[in-house]
């Protein structure tokens, strides 16, 4: 099911960058940042309203913190293997096999 849905995420985006000349960026680091600070705060709030919350935001946050270098080693190293570990503002290049019509993202 996983591959099925990146695959048709993958056609939608190589229309959207062929068909609509849509250029795909990553949002600025201080809105992303800006983004992170109000989710943060917004999970406290959320988490100080009641215990059975308060368990729920501590056991995902704990989770969170003992998978964050997994997520560094697996996520981060499988993108930079593949060569597309690049910061957010570079552009990606649709590319189309003419024989066979796989979509390429670079």
């Amino acid at each position: 099911m996983t591959t099925r849905r990146n695959l048709v995420r993958t056609e939608a985006l190589a229309a959207l960058i062929e068909k609509h000349n849509a250029q795909l960026r990553g949002f600025p680091a201080e809105v992303v940042a800006a983004a992170r600070k109000v989710s943060v705060d917004v999970l406290a709030d959320l988490a100080a309203r009641s215990d059975m919350a308060r368990k729920v935001h501590d056991s995902y946050a704990a989770f969170g913190d003992r998978t964050a270098a997994w997520a560094q080693v697996s996520i981060k190293g499988v993108l930079e293997a593949r060569g597309r570990g690049r910061a957010a503002c570079h552009l990606l290049t649709v590319t189309r096999c003419s024989p066979c019509g796989v979509v390429k993202l670079r």
